[in-house]
């Protein structure tokens, strides 16, 4: 496969001849960071959004939701009160950030019944003989296939 660089009119046998040209010529697009002379060619947009992270964020900052605070044991503070695993699942014993994670578990592969997950929402498919509720179509069609309702 042959790649062409049309404003210089030449073709490149490989993408990798094609790749080292493109960044080098005036032509390809470029990203400066604003604060100092970085900069980042076409295909390395989030490279620049890295180094900006990197480079140009505040030291006390935190990542996780990006707030910013006056010193470090203000941070610390602040991920120990505010980024936890606080939410619980008493089947498995594990913990979760938010509610969020904790459905998102629940409707994986750990728990196949709504029953081992009581915080799934309501409206997920149950059995209308035993009222059984799933979290998924797999684990009801398995429950159907079985006596066990």
């Amino acid at each position: 496969m042959s790649h062409y660089c049309s404003p210089c009119g030449i073709w490149y046998h490989t993408q990798r001849e094609w790749n080292l040209h493109f960044p080098a010529t005036d032509h390809a697009p470029k990203f400066s960071c604003h604060s100092c002379e970085y900069t980042t060619y076409y295909f390395s947009l989030k490279a620049l959004e890295q180094h900006t992270k990197d480079v140009h964020l505040p030291p006390n900052y935190c990542r996780e939701c990006d707030r910013s605070f006056l010193n470090d044991s203000f941070l610390q503070q602040h991920k120990k009160l505010v980024h936890v695993p606080s939410i619980y699942c008493s089947e498995c014993h594990r913990y979760f950030i938010s509610d969020a994670a904790l459905n998102q578990h629940l409707r994986g592969r750990a728990h196949a019944s709504a029953e081992m997950a009581p915080r799934v929402a309501a409206s997920r498919l149950y059995c209308g003989t035993c009222n059984r509720k799933f979290v998924n179509k797999q684990a009801m069609t398995q429950h159907m296939a079985s006596q066990s309702h």
